[in-house]
């Protein structure tokens, strides 16, 4: 059973570097309807991409405020540390 659902793109964490990166790359998305993959932190501070960065960065150019997310149950033991990157609630880009 898939735990797919949708997420704001501000109730994920992302490496600030990463996601930068991902987005002046420019690279098209090669699955752009598959859900990113994401899991729960064990601190306990949220949903972190563990992959789909691409699939985010077209979701940002996009202007989307969400995007599709399958949840993996075991809890992330080796989490990003910050910076991390801050969507715009409004319009899906930020810093």
């Amino acid at each position: 059973m898939s735990t797919a659902r949708r997420v704001l793109l501000v109730d994920l964490i992302v490496s600030e570097h990463m996601m930068i990166e991902v987005l002046a790359s420019g690279r098209v998305s090669d699955t752009p309807d598959v859900p990113i993959f994401v899991n729960v932190r064990a601190d306990g501070a949220g949903l972190e991409i563990a992959d789909g960065c691409h699939r985010v960065a077209a979701a940002v150019r996009a202007g989307a405020l969400d995007i599709l997310v399958d949840i993996d149950s075991v809890p992330d033991d080796e989490p990003y540390r910050p910076p991390f990157y801050r969507f715009n609630n409004s319009y899906g880009t930020g810093h």
